[in-house]
């Protein structure tokens, strides 16, 4: 059975980071943000101490090409290099880096103006959240990374459904509710 999403008094953690800069006029502005590797990921993605990357050329016909670096090399000259990232499964270096939304973050302090409930404190990487009275079981998700604004969150009482921040104060949901930024100007 579907609920409203706010349907009782809650906090929500809403943190999602973008890293990089815009690529469409700065800060606020709606489009992506290109994430730069990290040594966190350089020593998440080592295997056998060598890390397989896509490495930004500035080539407009070869953007980027497959490297494989010893995770010193990876963490020393290739973490926080704009548009360099883990191959994965992108042994190519076709998809490009992952992009977040440059709109800001999910984060903050939100209300639902149809129920009048609260929500909002942040946590870093993932959505998560709990409702302020108990009366439902946590909920979480992530963005997905492909400066969409979107992001998908689990209700496990309910549904998963998906939330897309329209504006830096605005979050439209799948299932025709919306959530604003409290204390926000767009």
């Amino acid at each position: 059975m579907s609920r409203q999403l706010a349907s009782a008094s809650l906090t929500a953690l809403f943190l999602v980071a973008a890293c990089g800069s815009p690529s469409d006029g700065g800060p606020g502005s709606i489009g992506q943000v290109e994430s730069a590797l990290t040594a966190e990921d350089c020593l998440a993605g080592a295997d056998n101490g060598k890390v397989a990357i896509c490495h930004a050329t500035g080539s407009a016909s070869t953007p980027w090409v497959l490297t494989r670096v010893n995770t010193n090399g990876c963490v020393s000259g290739h973490a926080r290099h704009a548009g360099d990232y883990l191959a994965g499964d992108d042994v190519k270096c076709v998809k490009g880096p992952p992009k977040s939304c440059a709109i800001g973050t999910f984060a903050g302090t939100w209300n639902d103006p149809a129920t009048g409930e609260t929500i909002g404190e942040t946590t870093e990487g993932a959505i998560s959240g709990f409702w302020n009275n108990g009366t439902r079981p946590d909920f979480f998700g992530q963005e997905v990374m492909d400066g969409s604004c979107t992001a998908n969150v689990t209700f496990p009482d309910d549904a998963t459904f998906v939330a897309t921040l329209v504006n830096a104060c605005t979050i439209n949901w799948s299932n025709n509710t919306t959530w604003v930024k409290v204390n926000c100007t767009p």
